[in-house]
């Protein structure tokens, strides 16, 4: 929403200074077109409107190639936003899984030794990623747009951090971040990965030429509860897939995953 009332308040800008150029050429013709003076103080008010154009145009020639360069970055810009935020939308849409597989690519990308740890006893950290001998828990979070991450969340992995001995933390989420878990993670060796950083990432990611995009869950309609979209999760315990509401654990839908063939039992008899 700010971003989008900055672009807005830019465009005006300009609209407003072509505005006033055009008008103000508009005037300078018409002034420099009349050859007919009714009198001395008409004179002294065309000459005086004249010069003020004149100064107006000099400036609008020195300021053009200001304002060119100006309309290249904001058109830029806005490009990138509009890929970043495809992008995003593509991240939440992928499954938990997949959205670890995504991060721990991106660790690797920097340069890490990434290992996932997912399952029982695993104190809620998705990977370990190591660089220079310093281990660093991650904690991946494929969160609604609104959802945050809590305080009470960067509490737990700091606790999980140092109970495997890592020596930092990272928690990556697609949703946002309170104003007081952001309070509590400064001065702590916790790092916050926010759509901030991670929409750089994915818009690079999913870019055309950085070749295709990671593989997305089948579209399995949306929640009955919560309107979300449904994804294929994991029972940590018994290693079975489910489906399941995105916006787990605000919201608790599950139902069975259907298997091939019990789809292929279910379809009726066709003749012929």
């Amino acid at each position: 929403m700010r971003r989008e009332r900055e672009r807005q308040w830019l465009r005006l800008t300009a609209f407003t200074v072509i505005w006033v150029v055009t008008v103000g050429i508009w005037i300078w013709a018409r002034l420099t077109a009349s050859t007919n003076m009714r009198n001395d103080m008409t004179d002294v008010l065309v000459i005086g409107l004249r010069s003020l154009v004149d100064q107006s145009i000099v400036l609008v020639v020195i300021a053009a190639p200001f304002l060119a360069g100006l309309w290249v970055v904001l058109a830029r810009r806005e490009r990138f936003e509009m890929r970043r935020d495809h992008s995003m939308a593509t991240l939440r849409e992928l499954t938990p899984d997949r959205f670890e597989d995504w991060c721990a690519a991106r660790f690797r990308d920097l340069g890490y030794e990434v290992k996932s740890v997912g399952g029982q006893g695993d104190h809620g950290i998705d990977l370990i990623a190591t660089k220079d001998g310093e281990k660093t828990a991650v904690q991946c979070r494929r969160f609604a747009k609104t959802r945050p991450v809590s305080e009470p969340q960067l509490r737990d992995l700091y606790g999980s951090m140092h109970a495997i001995g890592a020596n930092r933390a990272v928690m990556v989420t697609t949703g946002r971040y309170t104003s007081s878990a952001r309070d509590w993670a400064r001065a702590k060796p916790i790092d916050l990965w926010g759509p901030d950083q991670l929409g750089k990432a994915a818009a690079s990611t999913f870019s055309v030429t950085s070749g295709p995009a990671p593989e997305l869950a089948p579209s399995l309609g949306r929640c009955p509860w919560s309107d979300s979209p449904l994804v294929v999760r994991t029972n940590r315990a018994t290693s079975e897939k489910f489906i399941g509401c995105s916006d787990y654990p605000a919201c608790k839908y599950t139902r069975p995953l259907a298997t091939r063939d019990s789809r292929a039992q279910r379809q009726p008899p066709r003749l012929g």
